[in-house]
């Protein structure tokens, strides 16, 4: 019921206020973080990955709930899980979304090993952060490409070094273990997920006022339909009366990049990405910072592609208001167009089900985090 999942929340909140009350060792830290929203398109077709939304108005389409442990025996030694209610997941099972040890062994020098976080976006380690970005929701055109791969299980290091006075730059190699993710839903479609090779690696320069990055992995993959959708067996009368798994291999070779800078009370933030044989995916958002409000417009684009091809634009209006330090409402019209015949961020199972390829998406949300 629709009632339970808002308790569920407002649980975690007071939870949250609770916890804060109790004061925890110095090798303990806790923290989380919950997103509620109201959408509604004017389409009746299904749109954003795991979303879904449509042309009745949606109270937990972008409901997401996280708790966070940390634990710090030494002070090269720590150790992370992370617990999260995606909005794909009931509350009655949410997904461990990373759960890892790191060790120190020299000075800017961090190795982990265990399920870790996709890096290969500007916002991959808060994809579920809601408070950690400025808009509803993350711009689709490229953090819907990965098709909810937001974490592998495997190992990675970071290096830091310092340039100069104010500017960093941080390598960060990393490889998966070969493992298997069931239920992983593409297009309403839900697949089971055979990962057999993952491997990268993420470049980033930061100063104080601007930073970017650059990454590039390469994977094999192969999904496969957890329901019989392929008819395999035909009557007399050519009407299938078998079905049997789709099975899809993948060879994924991926570069993202992206920039961040703030000028004033301004900040623009761009990011792109594209992989073989898939279309290119970006966006551009300019932010204006006032006191607690941030009015902010967003314009993403897909193109080209060789064996799958996608073509949409769409532009986003919207202001946050941040009630208290980590509590922010946000408002946002969202305009999204595909090219016809193509399918854009639209989420039917087939692209030839979908009769209008345009859509006006309000949403309204409210975010929260904690840490302590």
């Amino acid at each position: 019921m629709y009632f339970l999942k808002y308790i569920s929340t407002a649980l975690l909140l007071f939870s949250s206020l609770a916890v804060k009350a109790v004061e925890l060792p110095d090798w303990l830290a806790i923290s989380g973080f919950a997103s509620v929203a109201a959408a509604k398109s004017d389409n009746d077709t299904p749109y954003y990955y795991s979303r879904n939304i449509t042309d009745e108005w949606c109270f937990d389409c972008d409901t997401i709930v996280g708790l966070q442990a940390d634990i710090f025996p030494t002070d090269w030694l720590h150790a992370s899980a992370q617990l999260v209610k995606r909005p794909a997941d009931n509350f009655s099972d949410p997904d461990l979304e990373w759960a890892y040890i790191s060790v120190e062994p020299i000075t800017d020098l961090k190795i982990r090993a265990g399920r870790l976080r996709s890096p290969i976006f500007m916002y991959s380690q808060v994809v579920f952060v809601n408070q950690a970005y400025p808009w509803v929701r993350l711009p689709a055109e490229v953090y819907d490409t990965t098709a909810g791969f937001t974490r592998y299980e495997g190992i990675d290091g970071y290096y830091t070094w310092t340039i100069s006075d104010g500017l960093l730059m941080q390598v960060q190699p990393y490889a998966a273990f070969k493992s298997s993710i069931n239920n992983n839903e593409i297009n309403n479609t839900y697949y089971d997920v055979d990962l057999k090779e993952l491997y990268g690696l993420r470049l980033d320069l930061e100063s104080d006022v601007w930073s970017i990055y650059l990454n590039y992995f390469e994977a094999r993959l192969d999904i496969t339909t957890v329901e019989d959708i392929i008819p395999v067996e035909f009557n007399e009368f050519g009407a299938p009366i078998k079905f049997g798994k789709l099975s899809i291999p993948i060879d994924s070779k991926t570069w993202s990049y992206g920039l961040k800078y703030d000028w004033q009370d301004f900040t623009v933030i761009f990011e792109g990405t594209t992989s073989k044989d898939a279309p290119w995916g970006g966006y551009i958002s300019l932010l204006y910072h006032y006191e607690d409000w941030t009015p902010y417009i967003v314009y993403g684009k897909r193109t080209g592609g060789n064996t799958i091809k996608d073509s949409s634009d769409s532009v986003s209006l919207g202001a946050r208001y941040d009630i208290m330090p980590n509590l922010a409402a946000v408002v946002e019209w969202h305009y999204t167009k595909a090219k016809e015949g193509l399918r854009g961020s639209f989420t039917s199972p087939q692209v030839t089900d979908i009769d209008d390829r345009s859509a006006n998406i309000f949403s309204f949300g409210l975010n929260y985090s904690f840490s302590m």
